[in-house]
């Protein structure tokens, strides 16, 4: 009996992990609609809502990647790292 309800248990968990993942989905797609600074609603090309949606930057240029990689800039970490200590 115990092991029963162990296996529901876990597939109701697999469900809603799955539904959450969904909902996410769909509100960062709701959301990136215009994202790429174009003035086209990217809803109509579901392939390309589908890309940004999981890649929100179209590539790795110096105006669209990682700040540290082109510039050497340090996280915000670091920079408190070297800031003196309140006494």
């Amino acid at each position: 009996m115990r092991s029963i309800l162990n296996f529901e248990s876990a597939n109701m968990s697999d469900t809603t992990k799955r539904a959450e993942r969904r909902h996410h989905i769909e509100r960062l797609k709701h959301k990136r609609r215009f994202y790429w600074g174009c003035n086209r609603d990217l809803a109509k090309s579901p392939k390309h809502l589908a890309k940004v949606a999981n890649t929100p930057t179209p590539c790795s240029c110096w105006m669209c990647g990682n700040a540290r990689r082109w510039f050497g800039e340090e996280t915000i970490q670091e920079r408190r790292l070297k800031q003196p200590s309140p006494p």
